[in-house]
């Protein structure tokens, strides 16, 4: 199992991880949300719309690889659209996405996450 799906399932047993669209966009409005995390199997409109979302919020934003299925035999829920709540969990995820998909990893548009 790669480092990314791993964190989403520490985040998801620490009870940082909100799962579904409606979910994610109650954390992002209650200020919750540190980064948006979405399938790049998700339509473009999903994705112009979570992405819209994260800016507006001040959350970062990020696409993975990864499919629904593949996220749902970690979280129980396939889903393509989560965040996650915690800022050490969200730093974590973003250096470990970072070593493995390059320098800015998946990162979509600027963040509040400072990655040490």
């Amino acid at each position: 199992m790669d480092r990314l799906l791993q964190d989403i399932g520490l985040c998801k047993r620490a009870g940082a991880l909100n799962l579904g669209t409606d979910a994610t966009k109650e954390a992002l409005k209650a200020g919750r949300a540190v980064i948006v995390v979405l399938s790049a199997q998700l339509s473009e409109k999903t994705q112009k719309e979570m992405r819209f979302l994260s800016e507006k919020f001040g959350a970062a934003f990020c696409l993975i690889p990864h499919s629904f299925e593949q996220i749902g035999q970690i979280t129980r829920k396939p889903v393509g659209v989560m965040c996650i709540t915690d800022q050490s969990l969200g730093e974590k995820f973003i250096k470990d996405m970072s070593a493995e998909q390059g320098e800015l990893g998946g990162l979509q548009n600027g963040t509040k996450i400072q990655v040490k």
